[in-house]
């Protein structure tokens, strides 16, 4: 059996010349690719920032989550209504979180109803300040 002779690109470099394994190359790469990951997390952790800050301005700490998984997350139930008037076939519920009529909340809601009127074409909630009454068509 006859062995090939060696070709010029291996007898060209010697073998103390081969690259050797340098960790201070490898780990500027890795800290490259971490300081990315960090950046990344740290400019989410800003914009979050910004926007918890910013709720009670844009009026995001008052609207409602409709969400139930949000709400079983932070341990949020709805709670059932304190009190209700029944007038006709209208039921007026009072929750701590709003009012509703026939399961619609009402915008605004109101606060401390004494009482409900039901008239053939309007509902006319009553409450314990005049200046709040309002009808309801």
């Amino acid at each position: 059996m006859q062995i090939a002779p060696p070709s010029a690109a291996t007898t060209s470099r010697p073998v103390a010349a081969r690259r050797k394994f340098n960790l201070t190359i490898l780990l500027r790469n890795w800290h490259k690719r971490a300081g990315l990951v960090a950046f990344l997390f740290m400019g989410w952790l800003g914009l979050s920032g910004i926007l918890i800050n910013q709720s009670p301005s844009w009026g995001y700490d008052t609207d409602k989550v409709y969400w139930s998984w949000v709400m079983s997350l932070y341990g949020l139930e709805p709670q059932p209504p304190q009190k209700g008037f029944l007038s006709g076939s209208k039921w007026l519920a009072v929750t701590p979180e709003g009012t509703a009529l026939d399961a619609q909340v009402l915008v605004p809601p109101i606060q401390t109803p004494v009482g409900m009127v039901a008239s053939r074409p309007m509902v006319n909630p009553c409450c314990s300040s005049l200046h709040r009454l309002r009808w309801l068509w």
